[in-house]
């Protein structure tokens, strides 16, 4: 097997692990802490903690180097989830020209950036 047909197969395996993947968008998971809209990313700094001193845990302190294992990833983890995805089965369509491929990401792609409920 050469390089090319080892990346194909590759690309085609991983491709289809999402073909019935369904979409996650950022309403799929929401963080109690966030102030804004489902539809709103939240993300908080890995480096942050909340201040032990005050009731309400603010203003948060830096603790440089140490990650916070109390912070929200959730949206982090589904953007990286759908590049990996959009990426994979968009690959696979440009080999394959399979229309469920690029089907497929489109589901993705509508959820995160056209539907007005999950956009």
């Amino acid at each position: 097997m050469n390089l090319g047909d080892f990346e194909r197969d590759r690309v085609l395996t991983r491709a289809r692990k999402y073909l019935n993947a369904p979409p996650t968008p950022i309403t799929s998971l929401v963080c109690a802490r966030s102030p804004g809209a489902p539809q709103d990313y939240f993300s908080e700094g890995d480096y942050w903690w909340r201040n032990p001193d005050t009731a309400e845990g603010l203003p948060y302190i830096r603790r440089d180097g140490e990650t916070n294992p109390d912070n929200f990833f959730g949206h982090r983890r589904l953007m990286i989830t759908l590049s990996v995805q959009v990426g994979a089965l968009g690959a696979a369509y440009a080999l394959t020209r399979d229309p469920g491929f690029s089907d497929a990401a489109a589901a993705h792609l509508h959820a995160w950036f056209v539907n007005l409920q999950t956009r």
